[in-house]
């Protein structure tokens, strides 16, 4: 069951609405289920609300999940459809330059934090309002949204069990990114990184795909000196930049999260 949700009381500019994914016989049980927080919402289940004509079908994903009696969650997907999420999903203004990336990129950036700390203070408190939650939460984003999640799942930590990043776009602002992991001597955190062989998010940069390779790579290597407490990277050899690649490898995540 998917509901969806208007949000705009909650105060977060291009975050009007969250959808809302309820396992099978919700209504008619009394347990507690864990949730999973995903960024770039609108484009987890509705093909209506998605951006680029994709979804990862998470609804689909989990259901079959469900029958094969595997653990199953509450997802909350948190809607940012507009140009707005390159700005409310990194902590720091675009650093990453070229030519092409002057007219686009330039001046976005910066929110991340705003957007961590609204995550925590108002949309936490108000899905376990409304929702039969359990104390265990997870998040999960990809590209930005990856961005964001390293971010909030570093910062939060206490908060958040395990988080997963597919194909995060490290690019944006990664000098910034990567001074913020070497800020940590150690880390109470889990984290679930994947990357595909063959990803752009923009064909007009014609190196893209070895930036997000070589950066997944680096950031890899910089994890694992942080004494994690578990970890999972995944290199998709004929990964692309999109829903549909990110929903195959979505299993992996859950296979990780449930060892935790």
């Amino acid at each position: 069951m998917i509901e969806r949700i208007n949000i705009e009381k909650l105060n977060m500019k291009g975050c009007q609405y969250i959808q809302v994914y309820l396992p099978e016989g919700y209504y008619s049980s009394s347990r507690n289920f864990d949730v999973i927080y995903m960024h770039d919402g609108h484009n987890l289940f509705d093909i209506n609300t998605s951006a680029f004509g994709m979804v990862w079908g998470i609804d689909k994903i989990l259901g079959k999940r469900e029958k094969e009696k595997k653990k199953t969650y509450i997802i909350i997907g948190i809607e940012c459809p507009s140009m707005e999420r390159y700005s409310i999903y990194s902590p720091w203004n675009c650093s990453f330059k070229n030519d092409y990336s002057v007219s686009l990129y330039d001046n976005l950036g910066g929110k991340g934090k705003e957007y961590a700390e609204w995550i925590i203070e108002k949309l936490i408190p108000m899905v376990e309002n409304r929702y039969r939650t359990s104390n265990q939460r997870y998040m999960a984003g990809s590209s930005m949204g990856g961005i964001t999640t390293l971010y909030t799942g570093i910062t939060y930590s206490n908060i958040f069990k395990g988080i997963g990043l597919f194909s995060p776009a490290i690019w944006f602002s990664k000098p910034e990114m990567i001074e913020f992991v070497k800020s940590f001597t150690k880390m109470n955190a889990s984290i679930y990184l994947d990357i595909g062989c063959k990803e752009t998010s923009n064909e007009d940069i014609k190196n893209f795909k070895e930036i997000y390779l070589e950066d997944a790579r680096e950031m890899k290597e910089l994890l694992v000196q942080k004494e994690l407490k578990n970890m999972k990277y995944f290199e998709d050899s004929e990964g692309q930049h999109n829903e549909l690649f990110w929903s195959k490898r979505f299993n992996y995540f859950l296979d990780f999260i449930e060892t935790l």
